[in-house]
């Protein structure tokens, strides 16, 4: 007997990008586009894969991954959200 092995839903191809492991090729390019932003002083900083909970009325509904938390320099309170799924998948 041998293990069949499944393709992704998405056929993402796992990236390692600086020792952090990403799900997709896309999103560790995508790091690493933030990093040359971040040398170039464009933002201030980047948090990878946060968990946002999702509540309705006090109860956990979900738990949401969020892929990228983007700090802008040009304005403090500026801060952008990106998760995978704003990408339409053919």
């Amino acid at each position: 007997m041998y293990l069949q092995t499944r393709a992704n839903k998405y056929f993402n191809i796992p990236t390692e990008y600086k020792g952090r492991q990403y799900a997709s090729k896309l999103e560790a390019s995508y790091a690493q586009e933030l990093d040359l932003r971040k040398k170039a002083r464009e933002i201030t900083s980047w948090e990878a894969q946060i968990k946002l909970p999702l509540k309705v009325y006090g109860h956990l509904i979900c738990n949401y991954i969020i892929d990228f938390i983007v700090y802008y320099t040009y304005c403090i309170s500026r801060r952008n959200l990106r998760g995978g799924m704003h990408l339409r998948v053919r």
